[in-house]
């Protein structure tokens, strides 16, 4: 052991060190005043000053009382049992050493037999405990007070005893002790001294004293985040978004700040009037700056060691009617959207974050995500005016994960409380769109206030589960079985199971260890999206969990079959061409005299014979070869006038095409080509001479 003289006493009055028997494993430094004690415990504040707390609040570990982070306040089990016990609590005296508030309690007022007992228990261990013990009486003339007893309990099961009692004279001037350690402190407890009448050596009393300004620290630094949450959803307007971020566990340092995330848009955020650096919990209300519009972004709160928390916070303003693909969460790697055929319209509020110890327990064998998942599954606290059966995406950033699936708790009662999570997963998909490929988990519920998440399936180990033959999903297979009977690996969902359908969703439905083998839901004809005619028939292939049409019928030339087999959105189109009529032999035999004007003709019908009026055919007229190649002259009278462009005109009564073709520009004792072109591009050749 080791006195530090950084705070003088006078030890033979005022601070007596007792050691147990056996000695003790720690090495410790004694300190008589904070500021010593502060430079060598490296704490710059006071960890806890009661000055945050409502008068009169109870902090009674053994009490429904509150807490405070990283200590457990207690007292004598014999003061317990008292009906008059006055509890530990905050307590407004003019003796506490920072306004308003010290320590008061753990006494049974008026006792001469029971001392006042105020046990500090600190989880886990801290090296350094340093505390002010207020309204320390003095002794007097008619009086003698004994000094308050401080046990200091180590980690190790050995103990120190000190002595602190009154050193001016003075019960307004509070008296110091710390203690820097090398093994860890694991309680402190102060046993307040008596009062005795001098003259007739009575004892009158307990020396009643307060604590203020308890600091404490341990070597190992405060790592661990604050946990943000979504509460109390009960009478809330969807509009509105209570929150509150909570740094309570041993070795937290308490919240040092809350405010809007970074690029936040049309949100507000209000910080509760009671807030201030180093509070355990801190709540605060985000609303939208503009009621009409949307709003996106969140809360960021930090603990006093530089830890994070985020709540995203979203407002969305549905239009009545139904739903489609509609955003309800985003942010922090998670997308999330709803379909629903009928809503009345109005806002709806998301707010998100991690899984925290405040959110519905997860079913058997499921898992949040691991610490080194750069974007976790976060739990979506949903208030909207969506009601009944509603279609759910949740999608979310990072690598495809088969295992993921999305949970669901519904709320009964407005808000207040939420059953544990339950299975809701319809389909596991691959975005492989996205590079990487984040999970698209899909699913189908009825809806009220709701919470949303997602979680890896992981499995139980039936060897330490604590319910040895459960079937949640009443399947007939249980998750873990003393009967012998197959074991189900989703006893959340009743279609999946041993020896069941196996289905093209993207999990392992017959519980083989296989995914979507032997292509389900697959072999069976189908429509091509965007596809015409011929070319939409398809068969059906289980794809990455979804059921997709492939092309099994590809364009070819259209015949008369009342099929489009082309896929250009017509059937059987193709007209046919009869053949062209006197006076051209189709034959190619006939003869004409230069500057005659020769008319040619021809019908045209569909496929099935029906005549066609429809089409604009033209003409076209190349050299074939020099001299008269055909045998028949044609006496051709009177035809009409040559036409002057290239188009055939119909006649309604004979019911043909016809074009007059003026011989003029031909030169006589050649043979031509005439090619006439319909519409669908089919060409109809026949060859002519004209001579002198």
């Amino acid at each position: 052991m080791r006195f530090n003289p950084a705070g003088p006493v006078s030890i033979s009055v005022l601070l007596v060190l007792f050691a147990t028997a056996g000695a003790p494993a720690a090495t410790y430094d004694i300190y008589t005043d904070q500021a010593s004690f502060f430079a060598a415990a490296g704490i710059t504040s006071p960890t806890q000053t009661f000055d945050g707390f409502p008068n009169m609040t109870c902090l009674d570990g053994e009490l429904e009382c509150a807490s405070v982070p990283g200590v457990t306040l207690t007292s004598s089990p014999a003061n317990y049992g008292f009906d008059t016990y006055t509890s530990i609590q905050a307590f407004d005296s003019k003796y506490a050493v920072t306004a308003s508030n010290h320590l008061w309690g753990g006494f049974v007022p008026s006792s001469v037999t029971l001392p006042q007992v105020v046990v500090m228990t600190f989880s886990p261990g801290v090296d350094a405990a340093g505390f002010y013990l207020v309204h320390l009486v003095p002794s007097g003339e008619v009086q003698t007070v004994a000094p308050a007893t401080v046990f200091v309990t180590f980690d190790d099961d050995t103990a120190e005893t000190f002595l602190v009692g009154d050193r001016d004279g003075n019960d307004l001037t509070a008296e110091y002790f710390g203690l820097v350690s090398d093994a860890k402190i694991a309680l402190i407890t102060v046993v307040s001294g008596w009062i005795t009448d001098s003259i007739e050596n009575v004892v009158l009393g307990a020396d009643l004293v307060g604590i203020d300004n308890l600091s404490f620290a341990a070597t190992v630094a405060d790592t661990l985040p604050p946990i943000c949450s979504r509460y109390l959803l009960e009478g809330d307007p969807t509009s509105l978004i209570r929150g509150n971020a909570a740094d309570t566990r041993p070795g937290d340092t308490g919240i040092a700040s809350v405010a809007l995330l970074p690029g936040a848009t049309n949100l507000s955020l209000q910080v509760d009037s009671d807030f201030h650096p180093g509070i355990p919990v801190a709540l605060f209300t985000v609303t939208q700056a503009d009621p009409t519009l949307d709003g996106r972004g969140g809360v960021l709160a930090t603990d006093q060691a530089g830890n994070s928390c985020t709540l995203r916070a979203d407002f969305d303003a549905l239009p009545p009617g139904p739903l489609t693909d509609e955003v309800l969460c985003s942010g922090g790697g998670i997308l999330f959207e709803v379909g629903n055929p009928a809503t009345p319209g109005g806002t709806a509020s998301c707010g998100s974050t991690v899984f925290g110890p405040t959110e519905p327990v997860l079913p058997p064998g499921y898992q949040p995500s691991p610490a080194d998942d750069p974007f976790p599954c976060r739990v979506l606290t949903i208030d909207s005016p969506i009601s009944g059966l509603t279609d759910m995406v949740y999608k979310k950033d990072g690598v495809f994960d088969q295992r993921l699936r999305l949970l669901f708790s519904e709320s009964t009662d407005g808000g207040v409380t939420f059953p544990p999570f339950i299975d809701v997963t319809d389909s596991v998909r691959e975005i492989a769109t996205i590079d990487p490929d984040p999970t698209r988990l899909g699913g189908k519920v009825r809806w009220t206030p709701v919470k949303i998440a997602c979680a890896l399936l992981e499995g139980v180990d039936c060897n330490t589960f604590v319910d040895s033959d459960p079937d949640l999903d009443a399947d007939g297979y249980p998750l873990c079985s003393v009967t012998g009977l197959p074991l189900d690996c989703n006893d959340q969902r009743d279609f999946i199971h041993p020896g069941a359908p196996e289905l093209c969703n993207g999990m392992d439905d017959n519980c083989d260890g296989v995914i979507d083998e032997g292509n389900p839901g697959g072999g069976r004809p189908c429509t091509v999206p965007g596809k015409q005619g011929a070319c939409a028939g398809g068969t059906t292939r289980c794809d990455n969990g979804t059921i997709v049409c492939d092309q099994t019928v590809f364009p070819a030339a259209e015949i008369c079959n009342g099929i489009d087999d082309d896929c250009d959105g017509l059937t059987d189109e193709n007209h046919v061409f009869a053949g062209y009529l006197e006076p051209v032999n189709p034959d190619g035999s006939s003869i004409f005299k230069w500057k005659r004007t020769v008319p040619f003709k021809f019908q045209a019908t569909t496929c099935s014979g029906a005549l066609v009026s429809s089409e604009r055919p033209r003409i076209s007229v190349f050299f074939y070869t020099s001299g008269i190649v055909g045998s028949d002259v044609e006496d051709v009278g009177s035809s009409g006038n040559a036409n002057t462009d290239n188009l055939y005109r119909y006649d309604p009564t004979a019911k043909q095409y016809i074009y007059n073709l003026d011989t003029k520009s031909l030169a006589p004792g050649n043979g031509y080509l005439v090619r006439t072109t319909l519409d669908d591009g089919s060409t109809h050749d026949v060859v002519i001479s004209v001579r002198r």
